[in-house]
């Protein structure tokens, strides 16, 4: 059997290029696209092993309302065939196809030359019997990705077609009424209607904001998330269906696009924007909050589709979940950088040690800005703080808990009922803190569960407190502090 490989780029410098929501979302759909029309050109769906060619009969499948996922790439950037004879030619010649029809569709009017010289294709071709043939042909992809053409490096071909994007027929197609601004992104649930985004004068757009939301605007409404997911312990799934054949890989593809689908939909439902759900690898937009919804709510949602879609369907030793990073940002912060930052949150924080992490920093306006790493599922006294806060309390409790380190480690040393009640009778006793005893008393009890699990690291179990309290702080602050 002769196996028969592809890799597309540059990705990650085209993604670096946007500088515009509308850039990020077709410099991510231009490589998906492209892989679709490859396939589309190829016209092998028995011979492709991964990705699963037929979205159309799935997305029907799943019932899946197509206008609602558009915006979103759902095929990946490498490509798998299988065959008796290798398809290395009929391959070479469906890129070059698809990659001249990506020059009509994106309105790119550069000359054709320059845009095969800025993307790299690379297609490799081995023979094998064994059972890691998807690790070997990754292995041997990622080889040639090292070796990028040096005129990828003249990236004015790209930048014209970001900035061109609204007048390609592509968009037409995708966006009947163009693509959300930021603005229209960050205040989703809120009455924006009759609201003129396109204005120049943002204050005057903030100020109409908050007029009709009187009860309903906060701080957070003027930050917008940049979420990137990739799935943890995957390979294992890979290891395990590769022993069984192509047949039982197919499989797999197809359970992993079915999650990519209806994580695509999930996204859209909560208003978020999907750029991209290639198998287990997402990247989109979303608010902080859409009414009463909130991003976590939406991060746990997504992990029920993944455990139901791919999780439950192959038995592994490890069991494989997803890791997120997620950048919260100012909606004038520079746009490129909160899409780095969330790349470094999930490479660099959420898929280490035991995975399955959520990794988030929160950049404010003022230059002031926390991380946190929370391992999942989310703790379900965090996810009810968020709901119960009501901006009163949190600001005594988190400069109490500030300057009282040493007597909050000592009264939980102490594994003591009496002495924990008397800590937060003494310092929270005021009638703002008696009209919200309650929520004070949910504190207490989630300080104490989150000490129990790292007794042995006071400083760490105290500033992994405080900096959920600032998230929750964060969601529901009205104004700045």
């Amino acid at each position: 059997m002769k196996y028969t490989a592809l890799t597309i780029g540059p990705i990650i410098k085209s993604l670096g290029l946007a500088q515009k929501t509308r850039e990020l979302w077709v410099a991510s759909y231009f490589f998906s696209a492209l892989m679709e029309n490859v396939i589309k050109h190829l016209n092998k769906n028995n011979a492709i092993i991964l990705p699963f060619p037929d979205k159309a009969s799935l997305i029907a499948n799943l019932k899946i309302d197509i206008n609602k996922i558009k915006s979103a790439g759902i095929f990946p950037d490498r490509l798998l065939l299988a065959s008796e004879n290798g398809l290395f030619s009929e391959l070479e010649e469906a890129v070059k196809k698809a990659i001249s029809e990506m020059k009509t569709s994106f309105n790119i009017t550069c000359d054709e030359t320059d845009l095969k010289n800025y993307i790299t294709a690379h297609i490799i071709e081995f023979e094998k019997e064994n059972e890691n043939i998807i690790f070997d042909s990754n292995n041997y992809l990622a080889v040639c990705e090292l070796q990028n053409n040096y005129t990828t490096e003249d990236k004015d071909c790209f930048l014209a077609m970001l900035e061109n994007i609204d007048k390609a027929s592509i968009y037409d197609t995708v966006f009947k009424k163009g693509f959300k601004s930021i603005f229209e992104i960050t205040t989703q649930g809120l009455d924006t209607d009759r609201i003129d985004f396109t204005s120049d004068d943002d204050n005057a757009i903030w100020k109409k904001i908050q007029e009709k939301n009187k009860t309903s605007f906060k701080l957070h409404h003027k930050y917008l998330a940049i979420v990137q997911a990739d799935g943890d312990s995957v390979g294992e799934i890979i290891k395990q269906v590769a022993k069984q054949g192509n047949a039982k890989i197919k499989e797999f593809s197809k359970a992993l696009s079915s999650f990519s689908l209806l994580a695509a939909n999930e996204i859209a439902k909560y208003k978020g924007v999907p750029i991209y759900t290639g198998g287990d690898d997402l990247l989109f937009f979303a608010p902080i909050t859409n009414g009463k919804e909130n991003i976590f709510e939406l991060i746990e949602k997504l992990d029920s589709i993944f455990k139901k879609q791919v999780a439950d369907k192959f038995n592994t030793e490890k069991t494989p979940s997803m890791s997120y990073g997620i950048s919260i940002a100012y909606y004038k912060f520079p746009m490129h950088e909160s899409l780095q930052t969330a790349q470094k949150l999930l490479f660099e924080k959420a898929k280490t040690g035991r995975k399955n992490n959520l990794a988030t920093k929160i950049q404010k306006h003022s230059g002031q800005s926390f991380e946190a790493v929370l391992h999942k599922p989310l703790n379900a006294k965090f996810m009810n703080l968020i709901k119960n806060d009501t901006g009163l309390v949190l600001n005594s409790i988190l400069y109490q808990f500030e300057q009282n380190k040493k007597i909050i480690e000592q009264v939980l040393s102490k594994n003591s009922e009496v002495h924990l009640n008397a800590f937060f009778d003494n310092f929270y006793n005021e009638d703002i803190h008696n009209k919200n005893r309650a929520f004070i008393d949910e504190i207490k009890d989630f300080l104490k569960e989150t000490y129990a699990k790292n007794s042995e690291d006071f400083n760490k179990s105290l500033n992994e407190m405080q900096t959920q309290l600032q998230i929750v702080k964060f969601l529901n602050a009205t104004k700045n502090d």
